[in-house]
């Protein structure tokens, strides 16, 4: 796997994942042929409560998506057929899927706090990215 495809793929991943907070998904620096760790879906889902206040029905309906969501984007990763770019465009496709499902779970209120929490994990997903690029530079 190329690392821009890696590099895309784990941006796509935590863009979305709440989980992402916990530090849960592989290091940059970890070499390209590291399975990707990912928490359980009730683990994002516990973590999505603390953040969003979700309700016991919210989190009922969302520990299947999250779980559908991790067994493609797993599926995809696998797949060293593919060309990177029909892999990047499905890795975008489940996540808009996926996002659009979540969203119809929440609230307006939650929705908003959910963009906020995707807009976070990018920043933090960027600097992390610039901080393993200078560490692999030295």
């Amino acid at each position: 796997m190329t690392q821009q495809l890696r590099t895309a793929l784990v941006a796509l991943i935590l863009s979305v994942s709440i989980a992402a907070a916990t530090g849960a998904v592989a290091d940059e620096a970890a070499p390209r042929n590291a399975a990707f760790s990912m928490p359980a879906p009730d683990e994002v889902v516990n973590i999505m409560a603390a953040k969003l206040a979700l309700s016991d029905d919210q989190r009922a309906h969302l520990t299947p998506l999250i779980a559908e969501r991790q067994q493609k984007m797993k599926a995809i990763l696998a797949d060293t057929g593919s060309r990177p770019m029909a892999r990047r465009r499905q890795a975008k496709d489940v996540m808009t899927d996926t996002d659009r499902r979540i969203n119809a779970i929440l609230s307006p209120d939650q929705q908003q706090k959910y963009a906020e929490l995707e807009e976070q994990m990018k920043e933090q997903l960027k600097q992390r990215m610039q901080d393993g690029r200078g560490a692999a530079a030295n």
